[in-house]
């Protein structure tokens, strides 16, 4: 009789304290994680898509290659996590605290980061095209050659923001009087 193999699915109870548990390319599909503590886990490759995670702890998680596509992280907690690579497409970032994140790289196309904060968080060559920043708060974070086309920015607070080699076009809304850096072409 051969050993069972271990599952990729993992079923989680809302509310759990998962600190520093060690998901590693598990599946956590259409899973309801609210209020979840997973603070310090390695999220690494994980699939989340689907998931509710409003109000989760991940502060200083492993989100590298995590897949939140169409994720609820409404006020959810995902300071100085690591996640280079890690999808957000669709995912609702409401009110989310991503301060000091590394989320280079990330895809957030089309996801809704209202009321965001992302103070000092590294987005280098992110992908926001077509993604709601309306009021988040962007204070020196990390833009640079990130993907802005059909962005909305509207009232979002860039003081000190690096958007050298920003990818925007017409369609890219900014916060009023605020002067845009040369396009890229």
């Amino acid at each position: 009789m051969e050993p069972a193999k271990p599952s990729r699915y993992v079923q989680v109870s809302p509310g759990a304290d998962l600190t520093g548990a060690d998901l590693f390319k598990k599946t956590l599909r259409n899973t309801d994680l609210r209020n979840v503590n997973l603070t310090r886990a390695n999220l690494y490759h994980v699939d989340l898509t689907g998931s509710v995670l409003n109000r989760a702890n991940l502060h200083k998680a492993n989100i590298y290659r995590a897949n939140f596509r169409k994720a609820d992280l409404v006020h959810a907690d995902l300071t100085e996590a690591k996640g280079q690579h890690a999808q957000f497409y669709k995912a609702n970032l409401s009110q989310a605290n991503l301060r000091k994140a590394n989320l280079s790289q990330a895809n957030f196309n089309q996801a809704n980061l209202e009321k965001a904060d992302l103070l000092g968080s590294n987005l280098e060559m992110a992908n926001l095209s077509k993604a709601n920043l309306t009021q988040a708060s962007l204070k020196h974070v990390n833009l640079r050659n990130a993907n802005l086309l059909s962005a909305n920015l509207a009232h979002a607070d860039l003081l000190g923001t690096v958007l050298k080699g920003v990818l925007w076009d017409e369609s890219t809304i900014w916060p009023d009087g605020f002067v845009p850096p040369p396009q890229q072409l």
